[in-house]
Parts: C-alpha cells; sequence; structure tokens
C-alpha cells in the first residue's frame, strides 16, 4: 500500500470511528421516547437542522454527479440551480413555518402525519398506505444511488470491490443510526456538510490556480471544446427551452422529500424568518469550477 493510500484510510477510519462515537453519544437523547429516536425531540436547533439539511440535499449527487455532469455536458448543466434556489425558498420561507408549527401543536411526526392530520382515521391509513409505499419505491433508487457513490469513492482509493466497499459504508450509517436516531444522522449530517463546504471552496479554487486561473481556464475550454460553453449544448428553439425547464425542475422536488421536511421541522422556529435557520450550504455553483478546471488539465 502506497504512503498516500495509508494516509487516506487512516483518515477514512479516523472518521469514521468519529461518526460511531456520535452514534453512542445521541443514543443518550434517542431512548427518551419515540418522539427523540425519530425527530431528536424537537430540540437540534437551526445550526444542526440546517447543516444536516445541506448535506442531506447536497450529498453525493451535488460533490460527485452534478461535477461529473458539468464535465460532460457544460454550463447548459447550470439550468438545475434556478430549480434548486426555487425549491429551496419554496421549503424554508413558505412551507417551512407552517410545517413547524402545525407539527408542534399537534405532535406530528413524519411528512405522511402532517398530510394526512384533517383526514380521518380510514383516509390517514390509506394516505399512510400510498404515501408509504411511494416512499419505499423512489427512495430504493435514491438509497442505491447515494450506496453506489460511496463504494465508488472508496473503490477509487482502495483495492476492495463494489460490494465490500458499500457493505463497510452501510455497515457504519446503519450502526449509528440505530444507536442514536435521528440525533446521530443530524449531528453526523451537520459534520459532513462541514467537510462538504470545505471542499467545495478548497477544490475549485485549487484547481483553477492549477489551470492557470479563471480566464485561463475560460480560453482553454473555448479553444479545446466551445460547446462546453454553450449554454444550451448546441440545442435551439424548443429543444433548448424543454432541455432547461427539466433541468430546473430537478430541483422543485426539494419540497416534496421527507428526509429534508424532518430537518424543516426541527430547525425552523415559527415565526422568525429563514435566516434563523443559518443554513451553511455547499454552493451549488461550485461543483461547476472543479468540473471545468479538471478538463482543462485533462
Amino acid at each position: 500500500m502506497e504512503s498516500n493510500q495509508i494516509i487516506i484510510l487512516a483518515s477514512l477510519i479516523f472518521f469514521k470511528m468519529i461518526l460511531i462515537g456520535i452514534g453512542f453519544w445521541s443514543n443518550r437523547f434517542a431512548k427518551k421516547d419515540e418522539s427523540s429516536f425519530l425527530i431528536g425531540g424537537r430540540s437540534l436547533g437551526p445550526w444542526v437542522a440546517g447543516l444536516s439539511y445541506a448535506a442531506t440535499s447536497s450529498s453525493a449527487w451535488v460533490l460527485l454527479g452534478f461535477s461529473g455532469f458539468v464535465f460532460s455536458v457544460g454550463l447548459s448543466a447550470l439550468w438545475m440551480l434556478p430549480g434548486i434556489w426555487v425549491g429551496y425558498i419554496i421549503v424554508w420561507v413558505w412551507l417551512g413555518h407552517r410545517l413547524r408549527s402545525e407539527s408542534e401543536e399537534k405532535s406530528l411526526v413524519t411528512a405522511i402525519d402532517f398530510i394526512s392530520a384533517d383526514t380521518n382515521k380510514l383516509e390517514q391509513r390509506r394516505i399512510g398506505v400510498v404515501a408509504g409505499l411511494m416512499i419505499i419505491f423512489c427512495f430504493s433508487f435514491y438509497v442505491a444511488a447515494q450506496l453506489q457513490a460511496s463504494g465508488a469513492a472508496m473503490m477509487s482509493f482502495f483495492d476492495l470491490n463494489m460490494t465490500t466497499s458499500i457493505f463497510i459504508g452501510a455497515s457504519v450509517i446503519l450502526l449509528y443510526s440505530l444507536l442514536g436516531g435521528f440525533w446521530a444522522v443530524s449531528v453526523t449530517d451537520m459534520i459532513q456538510g462541514l467537510v462538504m463546504a470545505t471542499i467545495a471552496i478548497v477544490v475549485p479554487t485549487t484547481l483553477v490556480w492549477k489551470a492557470g486561473g479563471f480566464a485561463s481556464m475560460l480560453s482553454s475550454l473555448s479553444n479545446t471544446d466551445p460547446a462546453h460553453l454553450d449554454f444550451f449544448s448546441g440545442r435551439s428553439g424548443i429543444n433548448a427551452v424543454l432541455a432547461s425547464i427539466g433541468a430546473a425542475s430537478i430541483g422543485i422536488g426539494t419540497a416534496g422529500q421527507p428526509q429534508l421536511l424532518s430537518r424543516v421541522t426541527e430547525g425552523m422556529r415559527p415565526g422568525r424568518p429563514i435566516h434563523q435557520v443559518d443554513e451553511v450550504r455547499p454552493s451549488g455553483e461550485r461543483p461547476v469550477l472543479p468540473a471545468d478546471g479538471g478538463r482543462v488539465m485533462l
């Protein structure tokens, strides 16, 4: 094993031990009652909830998927950003306050509880079954994609196959989740959100510098692949419009993702403005720079 692999392995083991340690630490909060385990007893606060939301909404799909997408198609991928911003605004400015206040007032735990709160028992059961099946179906692909990204990242550094890589990552996640419940998940997400924010700043800055500066990077791209700097990737007319709308529509789904709404119910204080959440989110534009910088260097 090379020296750089040893350093990466030691760092990975250290980080995984921190995550497991958080699980044991959070166990004292999670074992109080059902609400404490499932939603942290509504006591996370804006910093933990906001950073946890940022890490969950901008996980592997941003640092790996979106960067790769920009690397492949160019600046036309930026049409995703308006939709992402609209999704954030819908959740934190409009939906968040009502979701937080009603869930606390009526002792609601899940997004399904919120949807079915004002219906009779039969309708609540029907809504729960339909929504549950939808979540199981959609999250099968979502969780699989997250685990695949984790496995791919580990495979790129170590001589491991995909199955082993996924098993290691999933085992650590399962352990601290069962130990500490929502508290453990949120605190570990907060830490990973800070790591992601650091990466989103350091990596783009380094790669742009390695590429000779921002102007040099754009000049190299325009000479080698002009289409990469085209916001419509060579499309025109109705094709350009539909492609842009389709890309922008991706972020609007934020308002219906239960793993994100649960953070809102914990971090949004009734009657307080959006900045109270103090969300520190890796910016959606930053993966564009390492993708373009990496393309120039290759």
